[in-house]
């Protein structure tokens, strides 16, 4: 009987929307059931019974990775291209504004490389499907881009793209004619949340202290141009003692740019004028070895972080400590997690797990325990270093002191100065600081003269 019920009014709501497919009814109500049920009655259908997904809309903020060309010689004279920008999405048509940079390779002396063509240009493009057409002038410099959009809209991949022949603004070759040379893009999430993090001076008068750091940062909204503006405050003010653990800064306001992960933040104090900053553009990026470096906005197992490879800020105040080099300033590393109180501490574990010393008479000699310590996260890890014997397989930033042994491995990065009785580095390895090994003593205070 229940069955027979659902049925009959099954067959009455056809029988009703026949009617009102047929007569239009003009009367108000029933024309509201009409639109209801002419859904299923009169042909008409609802935007996802057919059970296709709606379609990723392409707008946002994207970082390019584009292969360096090479010659015929099987090298790269030039280097870079399109970095990162903005698009909005118009139905299949893409327009925006983006980065780009184009540089000599990095030598000894450059290690960034020396740009010979910078600035913005707008991006123009169509989508179709997952299929993604993109062209931009970069200067003198045409890029034409063809890739494939991911399923979730976050990844450009199968990409390759051409390039004309280009120039510096001298009129010296800049940029080389290609074809088929692969490149690929990501999405960069919106820059907006709680920060927290610390900053790790690299000054003589702060050297290897970190200071926590907490903060909020926004990101503007997205208009299509190259970058986005960022907004927010900083504060390394100690919940506890409500009083600064940083002795150059109490709170700073907030104000600079995104473009694809590349930021660039200046620090305003309390007073309105400008007491720091946080990154530089890639294409000002110490060229000659020294000054800030690029602060990125990147993904880790535990969430977004904006770190540096190397110093990555710089701040400026009557309240630094001074030293004999620079007056007033300190410089360092960072790292801010955003969203994440987590992000930018990475677990280690400790081998053994605990240390037991025999008793020993009082005045004896000194024992020692060998202790290794692993960075299991596959994350960089930031900070000093003090240990008997290190062994570097993957990246550190921050300084080696008194240690005896200090081994890099061919996957191993130290970003910092180092200090050991020893030192051995595998072919591959990668160091950008200042370095001393083999001395017993303290080294010689005259320049020795050779003969």
């Amino acid at each position: 009987m229940h069955r027979f019920v659902k049925t009959r009014i099954r067959a009455d709501r056809r029988a009703i929307s026949r009617r009102i497919c047929r007569e239009r009814w003009k009367v108000g109500s029933i024309l509201a059931l009409a639109g209801t049920l002419m859904l299923s009655a009169c042909g008409g259908s609802s935007g996802n019974s057919s059970g296709s997904p709606a379609s990723t809309s392409f707008s946002g903020n994207w970082q390019f990775y584009m292969d360096s060309p090479v010659d015929s010689s099987g090298t790269a004279p030039l280097v870079g291209g399109l970095q990162g920008g903005f698009l909005l999405q118009k139905n299949g048509a893409l327009n925006g504004g983006v980065v780009y940079s184009v540089a000599l390779p990095p030598d000894v002396n450059a290690p960034n490389g020396t740009p010979c063509n910078t600035g913005s240009a707008a991006l123009t493009g169509i989508i179709s499907g997952q299929t993604v057409n993109l062209t931009a002038v970069a200067g003198t410099q045409s890029f034409t881009l063809t890739g494939s959009l991911s399923s979730d809209g976050k990844t450009i991949d199968s990409g390759t793209y051409t390039s004309t022949a280009g120039t510096a603004p001298d009129g010296t070759p800049c940029g080389i004619a290609t074809t088929g040379t692969n490149w690929r893009a990501v999405l960069v999430p919106s820059l907006t949340g709680s920060v927290t993090g610390s900053f790790h001076s690299n000054s003589a008068a702060l050297a290897n202290q970190v200071f926590p750091v907490t903060g909020t940062l926004t990101q503007g909204e997205n208009i299509g141009a190259s970058n986005a503006t960022i907004t927010g405050t900083i504060s390394f003010i100690n919940p506890t003692s409500l009083l600064s653990d940083y002795p150059c800064l109490d709170t700073a306001s907030v104000t600079g740019q995104i473009s694809g992960n590349t930021v660039v933040l200046q620090l305003i104090g309390l007073n309105g004028l400008n007491v720091g900053q946080i990154g530089i553009a890639p294409s000002q990026a110490n060229i000659g070895g020294d000054g800030v470096f690029p602060v990125t906005y990147d993904s880790t197992q535990k969430g977004y972080v904006l770190h540096s490879a190397g110093m990555g800020y710089v701040v400026n105040t009557k309240a630094c400590p001074s030293n004999a080099s620079v007056n007033n300033a300190d410089v360092g590393d960072l790292c801010l997690a955003v969203g994440s109180a987590s992000a930018c501490q990475q677990p280690i574990t400790l081998s053994p797990g605990f240390l037991l010393f025999a008793a020993q008479a009082l005045g004896s000699a000194p024992t020692t325990q060998m202790v290794t310590l692993t960075n299991g996260s596959g994350a960089d890890l930031t900070g000093e270093v003090r240990a008997d014997a290190v062994i570097i397989g993957g990246e550190l930033s921050g300084n080696i002191e008194a240690a005896s042994r200090v081994e890099i491995l061919q996957t191993g990065v130290l970003n910092g100065d180092l200090k050991a009785g020893s030192l051995t580095v595998a072919a591959g390895s990668k160091m950008r600081g200042r370095v001393e090994f083999g001395w017993t003593g303290k080294p010689p205070s005259e320049k020795a003269t050779l003969r």
